[in-house]
């Protein structure tokens, strides 16, 4: 198994100070790097990894790392601190041990604490799986035995390397993971899955529960899908007996491709509106752990431009509002910028206000005006507070509404989109208008009927 290991430290790293730490952890090791890559890796003397280090973080946003890794690893620090992760590859069984000798001294050296404080018990049996961190000629297995997997900066590498050379990616976990609404997001695409391993169900897709075997390149749908349906394990549904409600919305405008643009106002505005405060932190992966700042937002999706940029964000860690996070793809289309946001709530007490779609439409009103609305779609649909997910059916989400942007409405026509099946009315500038639906119905069935009548009505 793929080991991880986390570095906490009160003050920053410098050079010496990781020099000192590698020599404490084997100073008969000799240190390599992998290219272009900011990472460090521990190499014995026939020139193995045993240890992958990567560049220290500064951590400046408070509960963003307990969330991941529970409120007694920072016990002691303080905002601002920083983060050193640390990995080690499945063929290294002395890895481990290194790597708490190197995080240890690390640790002692600068003040702070190591994820997890000890190395692994050697395994004492076997347990059947196709690969561990494997690639093979069509696809990646990379093996997460956490409670909580996010969306980390291996992860993120991974599913960037996976992207470049068209392989399909798998993350391995173990039944009792749960994975983080970023991660979630993530693999929603068709070249990535959650697949989790039960012993006695075999294995299945976290999100879905189709059957899953691996024929040898990849993992693929069994045949006991087609004939039994969705894994027993994930239709007996969650354990947790705090299972809540999320709201979901979906957001696309697209803004004009100015040099003074400056993104993240939309992200903004969605938080404000159902969460009642901005971004807490924001970065390319978890730990989001740089404070919310719009210009540094810009300027890293400039940079890489014109190559799409995936970023997340989160926020109500220890503050009066609810939890709250999502992402951002950001990516450059022949009208301009394009902004695909989906932001996720954890409401207080498990209510839904109407207040909050009114400022869901008035905010839908505010991007058709300036004609940025591309589309907007929020649902209401059960969820863990804390806004990770097990590999179980958690329930039918429902939809509360959605919108239409001005370049879709005169698409469909201004006399059918008045004329659609659910209510529905003009919003945004009244010569290029946009258009809101609401699907408020009580019984359980007529909202969804009502979106799959209004989808076929517009197109």
């Amino acid at each position: 198994m793929t080991y991880e290991l986390v570095v906490l430290t009160q003050r920053e790293p410098d050079a010496l100070d990781l020099v000192e730490a590698m020599v404490s952890a084997d100073d008969t090791l000799w240190v390599g790097d992998i290219g272009d890559s900011t990472l460090v890796q521990l190499r014995d003397e026939s020139g193995r990894v045993l240890v992958s280090i990567g560049t220290a973080q500064r951590v400046e946003v408070e509960g963003e790392v307990e969330r991941l890794l529970g409120d007694a690893v920072t016990a002691g620090l303080t905002v601002p601190y920083w983060q050193v992760e640390a990995r080690v590859p499945d063929d290294a069984p002395e890895g481990p041990a290194v790597a708490h000798r190197f995080a240890a001294a690390l640790a002692s050296r600068l003040g702070g604490a190591v994820w997890p404080p000890s190395p692994p018990q050697p395994r004492t049996g076997v347990i059947e799986r196709p690969a561990v961190d494997l690639i093979s000629e069509k696809s990646v297995v990379v093996v997460q035995e956490r409670e909580v997997v996010p969306m980390s900066s291996w992860n993120s590498d991974m599913m960037a390397r996976c992207a470049d050379e068209d392989l399909a990616l798998a993350v391995l976990t173990p039944l009792g993971s749960r994975i983080t609404l970023p991660l979630r997001l993530a693999l929603r695409g068709t070249q990535a899955r959650w697949v989790v391993q039960d012993a006695d169900d075999g294995y299945y897709d976290g999100l879905s529960g189709l059957p899953l075997d691996w024929d040898g390149n990849g993992f693929v749908l069994a045949e006991r899908a087609r004939t039994g349906g969705l894994s027993a394990t994930f239709l007996r549904g969650p354990e947790d007996a705090d299972l809540g409600h999320h709201v979901v919305v979906d957001l696309r405008v697209v803004h004009d491709a100015t040099e003074d643009l400056v993104l993240g106002s939309a992200i903004e505005e969605l938080a404000l509106a159902l969460a009642g405060a901005a971004p807490a932190g924001w970065g390319p992966g978890e730990p989001a752990v740089a404070r919310w700042d719009r210009a540094a937002l810009t300027a890293l999706c400039r940079s890489r431009a014109p190559r799409p940029t995936w970023l997340v964000f989160t926020g109500g860690h220890g503050e009066p509002g609810p939890l709250f996070g999502g992402a951002v793809r950001v990516s450059r289309v022949d009208t301009g910028v394009k902004e695909e946001i989906t932001l996720v709530v954890s409401p207080p007490e498990d209510t839904w206000s109407p207040d909050a779609l009114d400022a869901l439409e008035s905010l839908a009103d505010r991007h058709a005006g300036n004609v940025e609305l591309s589309t907007l779609a929020a649902h209401w649909t059960p969820g863990r507070p804390d806004l990770t997910y097990p590999a179980r059916l958690l329930g039918v989400p429902r939809p509360l509404a959605m919108a239409l942007g001005p370049v879709g409405v005169a698409e469909a026509g201004r006399e059918r989109v008045l004329s659609a099946p659910a209510k529905g009315r003009l919003i945004g500038d009244p010569t290029e208008p946009g258009a809101w639906y609401t699907f408020d119905d009580d019984t359980s069935d007529a909202p969804w009927r009502g979106l799959s009548d209004l989808m076929r009505h517009l197109t």
